[in-house]
């Protein structure tokens, strides 16, 4: 076909600028953004649609766009495809009739897809009939061109919140673009295609949600993946066992036999050695074997064990041929040894493992055999005695192989099991983390509505609040904060668990976090009519630590809350710390009801508390001390309480000092 005229005004832009921006604490970072652009597209110069991409192949978008929507079925009849990206415009000339233009674009279809996408005229009724072709793809195949597809996606490793698409054949990747949207990078491709007439029944298209490379990579492990890691996790392991054995073997048969010979074989199988250890680093440079790698890594395994069991063999030969006839038991021996070891070390490829026991039996029955060939004895003689002793050697070494064999595959199994555990537990808690996370930000959108709509009711701003409603106000008001950080906790904790909390560690002093940390809870404490203060110790300043004071903040919060909640009216709390063996440890004291012995669990565990009747007098989460722990454990701290029913408790934070308080 003849393609059509493609004109450029200017260069594709970029795909991503840099920018500057800042984070959480106020400091500037620099970073890439994917650099999103209106296209507006025109048909024979009336105008479509304006579609919003990164525009690295804009006139294979517009086609393949046009295309699947039905304006355009004729790549014949296109003439020319105009890209100015100073008027952000495509327009597309074809000799195609249009007449129907107009009215297609009056009836549009809203899909419930992400971003909203829109379809003209009756595409969805074309749809009705059509029978998406049923190739089979095998898993090996995805996880090889998942593995080709990390090479190409250059934006998303720069800037992240794109979508890519390839057309991928075995295992190459034939096309790949990226885009903010998937329909831009699907429609990208199909225009290509259409272009170059290309059915796609010998490709394979590819559409990524962009991920990590840390997700990319954990894809998992075949069993021949497995097997061929094992193999030359043994062969490395071994390296220097073996040629402990191998030279010992060299220099007692140079003492004894042909020096040259010995020598020469000692070389063969050394090279050997090196074959191995190429394949070896080879193996664990790739983070994923594909099918199709795994069966070459095997052909290169097989003929070096070929070559390795054959210098063996040929070393043995050596040595059998400078001695009497009968008296071979050095070379058997070293045979015998060389199987045992090929037995223990060698099953977890069976092939590979019968090629060398192959070649070893053949050496071992030439051996004896040959001695009977050449002087034909009687049964009686020692020389048949050799034969069906080697026949019960053979027998032993193939016993032990099976042993090994079967033992090898038990754990395989067991860790195919495991593993398949371990990737459904992974499954759920992603799963248990992202609906955590979602019906948190989902719910607190509304709540924080119903809060300040009740809290702007109680303040009689909007009118006088009757009597009868103020108390079922002031219970709403209750339940909804109590919701609130409800969801907040459980946000706080989906952030902990997964690792997404980023700490920022400062130099900070600890008597300025006991005071701040009074001073914030000091409007709860007089609420509950109840004193907070401070008790630090006398002659002690400037004790600092390593920490992150937001987070920290929160640990004495959670504590000091506590704290006044579980004390009764009128009581006391204390904030103070002491100085211990490099260590400062943080004091929240009370004289409030008390922890039962063994509850600990209950204190420090999820949505648990200590009284966890129905009638408890005190309300919460459940999650506060939960948090407040795994915060101190990520600062390198401790934190423990000692308490007695009845008479308070003391909770203990303890940080390493980051330098040593001074006397004043």
């Amino acid at each position: 076909m003849v393609k059509p005229n493609i004109i450029k005004t200017s260069e594709n832009p970029l795909q991503t600028i840099e920018v500057e921006v800042f984070d959480e604490y106020g400091e500037k970072l620099t970073k890439q953004i994917a650099c999103e652009r209106p296209l507006t597209v025109m048909l024979n110069w009336k105008e479509i649609v304006t579609l919003m991409t990164l525009g690295s192949r804009p006139e294979a978008l517009v086609l393949g766009y046009l295309k699947n929507q039905s304006f355009l079925s004729d790549p014949e009849a296109v003439e020319s495809i105009i890209i100015d990206w100073e008027t952000s415009s495509a327009a597309v000339i074809t000799k195609e009739d249009t007449s129907q233009l107009e009215q297609a674009l009056k009836k549009k279809t809203v899909t419930s897809g992400c971003g909203q996408g829109t379809m003209y005229g009756n595409v969805m009724k074309q749809l009705e009939d059509y029978q998406v072709p049923q190739n089979k793809i095998k898993q090996s195949e995805i996880y090889t061109a998942l593995e080709a597809l990390t090479h190409y996606n250059d934006t998303y490793k720069k800037a992240g919140a794109v979508h890519g698409c390839a057309v991928c054949k075995d295992d190459k990747v034939l096309s790949f673009v990226e885009d903010v949207g998937r329909h831009n990078a699907v429609d990208t491709l199909a225009g290509e295609m259409w272009l170059n007439k290309e059915s796609g029944t010998e490709t394979k298209m590819a559409l990524i949600e962009q991920m990590p490379s840390s997700v990319e990579a954990n894809q998992p492990c075949s069993r021949m993946e497995r097997q061929i890691r094992d193999y030359f996790q043994a062969v490395s392991g071994l390296i220097w066992q073996r040629q402990a054995i191998f030279f010992a073997a060299t220099v007692l048969t140079m003492f004894y036999f042909d020096p040259a010979k010995s020598l020469g074989c000692y070389g063969a199988v050394l090279l050997t050695e090196v074959i191995d250890l190429a394949l070896d680093r080879r193996v664990k440079r790739s983070s994923h074997i594909s099918a199709r790698q795994a069966a070459s890594y095997v052909r290169w395994i097989l003929v070096n064990t070929a070559l390795s069991a054959g210098a063996i063999c040929l070393f043995v030969y050596m040595i059998a041929l400078q001695q009497d006839v009968g008296g071979h038991f050095t070379p058997l021996f070293f045979l015998f040894a060389a199987a045992l070891f090929a037995a223990m070390n060698n099953h977890q490829i069976i092939s590979v493992l019968a090629v060398r026991l192959s070649i070893y039996a053949i050496t071992f029955f030439s051996i004896v055999l040959f001695d009977i060939f050449l002087v034909n004895p009687p049964i009686s003689s020692e020389l048949w005695l050799h034969f069906f002793t080697v026949v019960f050697v053979m027998y032993f070494i193939v016993d032990c192989s099976f042993v090994y064999l079967r033992m090898y595959r038990a754990n395989m199994r067991q860790f195919e099991e495991l593993q398949a555990e371990h990737e459904r537990t992974k499954a759920a808690l992603e799963i248990k983390s992202q609906f955590v996370a979602i019906v948190s930000h989902e719910l607190r959108t509304p709540l924080t509505s119903i809060k300040g709509s009740l809290d702007l009711m109680k303040s009689g701003l909007i009118g006088p609040v009757p009597k009868e409603m103020q108390g079922i106000l002031d219970i709403a008001s209750k339940n909804s904060a109590r919701l609130a950080d409800l969801i907040n906790d459980l946000l706080d904790l989906q952030k902990l668990e997964s690792g997404e909390v980023n700490y920022r560690f400062l130099p900070m002093d600890v008597r300025e976090l006991a005071i701040e940390a009074v001073e914030a809870n000091r409007g709860y404490a007089d609420s509950l009519g109840m004193e907070i203060e401070t008790d630090f110790p006398d002659g002690l300043e400037d004790v600092a630590i390593n920490g992150d004071t937001r987070r920290l903040m929160q640990v004495m919060s959670n504590i000091v809350s506590n704290a006044l909640k579980f004390s009764k009216e009128g009581g006391c709390v204390r904030v103070g710390y002491e100085v211990s063996g490099g260590k400062v440890r943080l004091l929240v004291t009370d004289n409030g009801i008390g922890i039962p012995e063994g509850s600990e669990e209950k204190v420090f565990g999820k949505f648990t508390q200590v009284d966890s009747t129905d009638q408890r007098e005190v309300g919460g989460t459940g999650l506060g001390m939960n948090i407040t722990r795994k915060i101190v454990e990520n600062h390198g701290g401790t934190i423990t309480y000692e308490s007695e029913v009845g008479r308070g408790t003391t909770f203990i934070v303890e940080l390493d000092i980051l330098r040593e308080a001074k006397a004043a």
